[in-house]
């Protein structure tokens, strides 16, 4: 279990071993002359939940989900790209509109790959993110079905063409693109007036009429300050800060 070289263009890789073979592929890579012009990161395409002795679906996705993503960023952080380079994350249950039988699948498991994923384009001059709900048919036996290996290689490849970035979902043949909502006018203008990159200006918070929502703002921030970003105030119960104590 660690970075290998199985043969002309194809390697093997423990995600578990962190970032030190994500590394290793970049410098060889770089070392055969080969240009990375786009990554298809496939490994939260599951069949099943299944996991090592010792650990948890959870670590699973973790492992082969956000530390993937985020020590392939960093290895790639140091490294000459082409401006169109793009990472497309395919998974599954990642969410998006419901499938032709109506079922919204979601795995929470997987949830945190969009923080890496939403983040490397911000990061990274240059550099496409693309992270792709894609429905994966499987047998009563829990295998997949060979038009769905099909067909999840076609959507790769049209994928890997696209030029934008963001959390995106096919259905039936159709793409879809998930939309955090638009941001009001008097937002707009505050941030302008601060002097905010777009990109960095965030999207109202769709939030849950008895859910609960932790702003942890840091560097000696009230938390009421960004309260207002998407939050009634009327709505907030504040809890006392332990730091305060």
């Amino acid at each position: 279990d660690s970075f290998g070289k199985l043969g002309e263009g194809r390697y093997a890789l423990a995600p578990e071993l962190g970032r030190e073979g994500y590394d290793a592929l970049v410098r060889d890579l770089a070392a055969t002359g080969r240009q990375l012009r786009g990554v298809v990161h496939g490994w939260l395409l599951t069949k099943d939940r299944g996991f090592r002795p010792g650990s948890s679906f959870f670590h699973r996705c973790e492992e082969q989900g956000f530390y993937s993503l985020f020590f392939l960023a960093q290895a790639l952080g140091g490294e000459e790209l082409p401006e169109d380079c793009r990472i497309v994350v395919l998974g599954n249950e990642l969410g998006g509109p419901p499938h032709a039988d109506g079922r919204e699948l979601v795995c929470p498991e997987k949830a945190t790959v969009l923080g890496p994923g939403l983040c490397i384009p911000r990061e990274l001059a240059g550099m496409l993110c693309a992270v792709v709900d894609l429905p994966v048919a499987r047998t009563r036996r829990g295998r997949v079905e060979r038009d769905t290996v099909e067909q999840l290689a076609t959507l790769a490849e049209r994928e890997l063409a696209a030029r934008d970035s963001g959390v995106f979902a096919w259905r039936g043949g159709e793409r879809f693109q998930h939309d955090a909502g638009s941001v009001p006018r008097s937002l707009k203008k505050q941030f302008q007036a601060a002097g905010v990159p777009p990109w960095a200006r965030p999207a109202p918070l769709l939030l849950d009429a008895q859910g609960a929502l932790l702003i942890v703002p840091g560097l000696g921030v009230d938390a009421r300050a960004i309260a207002p970003v998407g939050v009634p105030q009327r709505s907030v119960r504040w809890l006392p800060d332990p730091h305060d104590a």
